[in-house]
């Protein structure tokens, strides 16, 4: 009997073990699953210092990203290695991942890539030695463009949007040699270059959807359909741009008819009105260019019509409440003040979602009459300035960053001319706030007189760039950026359209009406 309880007794622990072991390794698979795995190495230089990676699970206006809720994890290079292991990703994520900053912003190596649960990626990243941008990093260092390998599960779809990246200059060029296209680049107006851009983006997404085609059976279909809204939207886009520049430039209407003309006819626009709107909402790129195609609609077919209005009209739902949100972000301080607090108003009754409710409640801190962040800067010989400092004195402050053209323009237009008006009342002081990621640059830039001059208060954002606090309360996403605050730190005014798209005439009177205000 005792060596038969003894085999029960093995047996028994042998089932339990492996009972134990094929669970545990199902939790474990289950647990890969979820997971998302990125690890990565640098082939050539950039061995040391830090990766970061963001994720995001939706994004309403690309604009704000960095405001929208998402994850940073930062990883330390290690002989040029870095790994990532995040948790419960979600179906709809997107990421950017970079090595350098410039001014405050992530420079990406990996620019809104599509990840899912269960990627298991290794990255070999060379470097290609070639500057993107003449300016430099926070740590001084050059911003370089890089050559990226990928496999392991799921590497697919990133090889798939890396490709098409890549292959959208190929085409451009092969259009640029087709018969009749050469010498495009010398064309005599912008009417005729806005009318070629748009044969290109035919072309070049034509041949891209064909490349894509080759990926079908390779990634799911979902990633598919999704990889292709994002290529027809980001194309779209580019055509869009296009076609704001001839609006821009004032052309007369037959010239515009001209455009719009092409424009309806165009392929591009054909495949992107055919997009799926329950496949598009979850992609960025789509929300954004539906967005700017209604902005140029607007002025080529509707007479100007207000483009929140062509949204509650066009569109429903969750694309509506998204469109809505996105285009208040992006164009609130572009309005009047009373213009903007009444579609703000009108936008609470419409949207239902109450995470849009929420980005558009955070808009009423650019209000008349709203707290100014009380910011601590350091000027050019780090001595620190205090929005407190100002208390009874009318101040204007100007966000720009060094490289800025339009910058340059408004401070030598509009600034300067009112700087001159005011220099010997004390009631009214002048401060500028650079964003540049390099102390040095900004320094530099001082010295020009291109962005300000020495009778103003010059002070810096410690390398923060667009991630300070008092430029994410302002939700500033262009430079230049002007805002006049009252004797209380209070905003008076944070509309760019009265603030610097007027005469130096008009900001020296609203500039007036402040100091007579109590």
């Amino acid at each position: 009997m005792k060596i038969q309880a003894t085999i029960y007794c093995v047996i028994f622990t042998a089932i339990s073990s492996f009972n134990l072991s094929e669970s545990y390794g199902i939790t474990e698979k289950k647990k890969i699953e979820d997971q998302l795995n990125l690890t990565g190495q640098f082939i050539n230089e950039d061995l040391d210092g830090t990766v970061k990676l963001y994720l995001w699970t939706d994004i309403v206006s690309p604009s704000n990203k960095f405001r929208e809720p998402h994850r940073v994890l930062s990883a330390k290079l290690k002989k040029g290695r870095f790994a990532f292991q995040i948790e419960s990703v979600k179906t709809n994520a997107y990421i950017i991942l970079s090595k350098d900053d410039l001014n405050g912003n992530p420079m990406p190596i990996l620019d809104m890539y599509r990840v899912q649960q269960g990627d298991q990626i290794h990255m070999k990243i060379h470097h290609k030695g070639k500057l993107r941008f003449a300016n430099r990093a926070d740590s001084g260092n050059p911003i370089y463009d890089y050559q990226v390998q990928f496999s392991g599960r799921g590497s697919n779809k990133y090889q798939c949007r890396y490709h098409l990246d890549s292959l959208k200059k190929v085409y451009a060029d092969d259009f640029h040699k087709l018969p009749g296209n050469k010498g495009v680049d010398n064309m005599p107006t912008i009417l005729e270059m806005t009318q070629n851009a748009i044969k290109s983006e035919d072309y070049t997404t034509i041949h891209q959807l064909k490349y894509l085609e080759t990926y079908r059976s390779k990634i799911p279909q979902h990633i598919f359909a999704l990889i292709k809204v994002d290529l027809i939207s980001t194309n779209m886009n580019n055509e869009l741009n296009f076609i704001g520049t001839t609006i821009n430039q004032s052309y007369n209407e037959t010239d515009i008819n001209r455009v719009a003309e092409q424009f309806n006819t165009s392929k591009l626009v054909t495949l992107f009105n055919d997009i799926d709107k329950d496949t598009g909402i979850n992609s960025i790129a789509f929300t954004t260019s539906t967005l700017e195609k209604l902005k140029k609609e607007s002025v080529l077919f509707y007479k100007n019509k207000p483009v929140h209005q062509l949204i509650t009209e066009k569109y429903n739902g969750q694309l509506r409440d998204k469109l809505i949100t996105a285009y208040l972000i992006k164009e609130y301080s572009f309005f009047s003040n009373t213009e903007a607090q009444k579609i703000l108003s009108d936008a609470k009754k419409i949207i239902k979602i109450p995470a849009y409710l929420t980005m558009l409640e955070a808009l009423t801190n650019l209000n008349v009459g709203s707290s100014l962040y009380p910011f601590e800067l350091p000027d050019k010989n780090n001595k620190i300035v205090k929005l407190s400092d100002f208390r009874g004195k009318v101040l204007f402050i100007d966000f720009f960053y060094t490289g800025c053209s339009n910058c340059v323009g408004y401070y030598k237009k509009t600034i300067s001319v009112t700087e001159e008006y005011f220099k010997n009342n004390p009631d009214v002081s002048f401060v500028t706030i650079s964003i540049d990621g390099n102390k040095q640059q900004w320094l530099k830039s001082l010295k020009t007189d291109q962005y300000t001059s020495e009778n103003a208060i010059n002070l810096y954002t410690n390398g923060l760039g667009g991630t300070h606090p008092l430029i994410k309360q302002l939700k500033i996403t262009g430079y230049p950026h002007p805002i006049l605050i009252d004797r209380e730190g209070k905003i008076y005014n944070n509309t760019y359209k009265e603030l610097g798209q007027n005469t130096p005439n008009d900001l020296i009177a609203i500039i007036k009406k402040a100091l007579a205000s109590k």
